[in-house]
């Protein structure tokens, strides 16, 4: 009988409130720290590819997802592929390494740079709360390559937990989702829904990532108003407002206006912000049209325009859940063999040789919200008082982009077409 080796991609929560209150950053996991000077250009290597390689997958999941709302984690999705690469071989390997973006890179050298690059990104900072986490949950009778499991606890932060796939796949399923349940704060309660674990179930990576930050500057007022969809419909639902100074820009390349709005951080340097794009055709065909153009090339030349602005911003408060098995888009971007039993070369995880990716599970969680708004004066420090400022309404569908500021990072993208529903 031939066995599956099934990846979990998880991205796990992105929850962006205005308090203050209640931060529980110190709760959260946290992995060794490297110093910074050592590891500043390894990380940058690392987020140039990681960088590209996550505006593929966006327009790729575009192109699958023609309707409605989606939201995925690429930074995610690169983790656990870069896990996945360490016990890849052969063709195998190269074409993952060819998807992601490493090719210029010596492969010997990927798995320290995601040690590095983890730790840094993953600074403590009281003002949110960005956690990665990752596990392996292996089948206790399966005799893994001693390398893989040792390489991936110390470069990845997965280490191994042993469970009964093969005796009790439902139990063993159960105890995956409430460690994902555990570390995204109990918003993903089935990051494995039923018959994605079974019996020939081998191995399953799961990785990560958790997001919870406040606004830098509050919004403070509520309101309900009319969205309108792609078909025309226009529904009523609730927006958030407030008047702040944001960066912009009126993107050609885009046929789109960009704006970013930036969350609370106690460190000058390691700061997260959210992008909108809101496109100028508010039409379907508008929306094809930006997510086509939507590169990392056409996104430096829109940012490096930016402009400082007063702003009167009108942005829809809304909870998504969405979620998908992400093995055909990977394939059609280059990545076939892993998802083939009889061409996978896993061999660097079992010497047998007869593991494929029998699956790659990728949930996510959105939620932009006013909960608990009691925001302090530290909080209002951008805000701005000017008779004039521009009117700016994200009252159709739009793409988002929640962004690690320093080294330009995406850490999770999506369209909203559809919010409060």
């Amino acid at each position: 009988m031939t066995k599956v080796f099934q990846v979990i991609i998880i991205f796990c929560l992105l929850q962006v409130i205005c308090s203050v209150e209640g931060d529980d950053t110190n709760k959260q996991v946290r992995l060794r720290r490297i110093p910074r000077a050592s590891s500043r250009h390894v990380w940058r290597t690392t987020s140039i590819a990681n960088k590209y390689f996550a505006h593929r997958l966006f327009r790729a999941v575009a192109r699958a997802t023609p309707d409605g709302n989606f939201f995925i984690s690429p930074y995610a999705v690169a983790s656990g592929l870069s896990m996945t690469l360490y016990g890849a071989r052969g063709r195998t390997k190269e074409q993952i390494i060819n998807t992601l973006g490493y090719s210029l890179v010596d492969s010997n050298r990927i798995p320290r740079l995601y040690e590095k690059m983890l730790e840094e990104l993953i600074t403590p900072d009281h003002g949110f709360t960005l956690v990665s986490a990752n596990r392996l949950f292996g089948e206790k009778t399966e005799d893994f390559e001693e390398q893989f499991i040792r390489g991936t606890e110390k470069y990845y932060g997965a280490p191994l937990m042993q469970v009964d796939f093969s005796g009790n796949p439902d139990l063993a399923r159960a105890t995956i989702n409430r460690w994902v349940a555990n570390v995204t704060q109990n918003t993903i309660q089935e990051a494995m829904p039923p018959d994605t674990i079974s019996s020939n179930t081998k191995l399953a990576l799961v990785s990560t990532l958790y997001f919870n930050g406040q606004w830098k500057v509050p919004f403070l007022r509520q309101k309900r108003a009319n969205f309108r969809r792609f078909d025309g419909e226009v529904y009523e639902t609730k927006f958030m407002q407030a008047e702040m100074l944001l960066s912009l820009s009126d993107s050609f390349e885009l046929a789109a206006q960009w704006i970013q709005i930036p969350y609370h951080s106690s460190s000058g340097k390691y700061r997260v912000a959210m992008e909108i794009i809101l496109p100028y055709d508010r039409s379907k065909a508008g929306m094809q049209v930006l997510e086509k153009r939507l590169t990392e090339d056409t996104l430096f030349y829109t940012t490096s325009r930016k402009r400082k602005q007063s702003v009167q911003l009108m942005l829809p408060q809304f909870r998504l859940e969405y979620g998908r098995d992400l093995q055909e888009i990977l394939a059609r971007m280059g990545i076939e063999d892993l998802f083939s039993v009889a061409a996978a070369d896993l061999s660097g995880i079992s010497r047998d040789n007869n593991l494929a990716v029998g699956a790659m599970e990728h949930k996510t969680f959105l939620d932009v919200n006013m909960e608990g708004t009691t925001a302090g004066a530290s909080l209002g420090q951008d805000v701005v008082f000017k008779s004039n400022p521009v009117q700016i309404d994200c009252n159709h569908p739009f793409i988002v982009i929640l962004r690690e500021t320093y080294t330009k990072m995406p850490l999770f993208m999506g369209r909203i077409a559809e919010p409060g529903r």
